[in-house]
């Protein structure tokens, strides 16, 4: 009977020990104390590295952990003894998710955790030009933007995003000047990027002027970015410098050359046609 007990005893144990919980963390393009204050930290991506907790597995000896784009593609990535691991993936790119697992090593069994997802943090000159790439992706859309004639851009209209939102173009002339608005409502035309707010250019007939707007990212990597700052010189970016502000991070300012800039203030109001 002591014998029956005991086996039995040994089965409850190796079956709680086989479903222990983890509570397995990956952070998501968060602020990582001693990491992400540096952009030396990123990889020549942009991309910061991401940090992986998890609970203490009773009798562990060590921790495996694995990265991978899906469940049938993890990668063993390193071997730690204490409950923390800091993936500094060099092949990571702006707006990929990983999935994360650990494996907790005991004398005679490994105990699999549970998926994680997880991401980098971006640097602050990749995070602007992750997002100029983003928002732009709608401009081709519109119809009166991108009519060769500038007065016959001139007008309003509204394009869907491919995922959710709107985003409404209009453009005014009042007197020798003229408006660019571009407002922007749970727009998403790009998986992990929806925007809020509005990017408006007021130029005169030289097509020099200011930007001004804030729009609010939320997503993959939440955050805001002004445009208050930037000068307008011949219809396009000719000076001052973006406030972008990601969640978590301090308030940071780029010059207005940090990043490419292809179409910011295309619309130019040339003195022919806004006679």
């Amino acid at each position: 009977m002591k014998k029956i007990f005991t086996s039995l005893f040994i089965a409850i144990l190796t079956t709680s020990t086989v479903f222990a919980q983890f509570n397995l963390e990956a952070s998501k393009a968060a602020w990582i104390d001693g990491i992400t204050n540096s952009e030396a930290n990123a990889n020549k991506n942009g991309v910061f590295p991401v940090l992986i907790t998890w609970d203490t597995i009773p009798f562990a000896k060590s921790y495996s952990v694995f990265r991978g784009t899906d469940s049938n593609n993890m990668e063993y990535i390193g071997l730690v003894s204490n409950t923390a691991f800091i993936d500094a993936n060099e092949a990571a790119v702006p707006n990929q998710k990983y999935l994360y697992k650990v494996n907790a090593n005991l004398n005679d069994q490994i105990i699999e955790s549970e998926l994680e997802e997880g991401y980098g943090a971006l640097t602050i000159q990749t995070y602007m030009l992750t997002y100029n790439q983003t928002i732009y992706i709608n401009h081709p859309k519109m119809v009166l933007m991108n009519n060769k004639s500038n007065l016959a851009k001139l007008g309003k209209e509204e394009v869907s995003g491919k995922y959710s939102g709107t985003c409404l173009y209009q453009t005014k002339v009042r007197g020798f000047s003229g408006i660019v608005m571009m407002k922007y409502t749970n727009y998403c035309d790009t998986e992990g990027w929806i925007f809020n707010g509005y990017a408006n250019v007021r130029a005169n007939i030289s097509a020099s002027g200011m930007m001004f707007g804030t729009m609010i990212v939320s997503g993959m990597y939440p955050g805001t970015v002004c445009y208050d700052n930037i000068e307008i010189k011949k219809g396009n970016a000719g000076g001052g410098f973006y406030t972008i502000e990601p969640e978590g991070f301090d308030k940071a300012e780029l010059p207005w050359d940090a990043v490419p800039e292809e179409i910011i203030a295309n619309e130019e109001l040339d003195k022919e046609d806004n006679r």
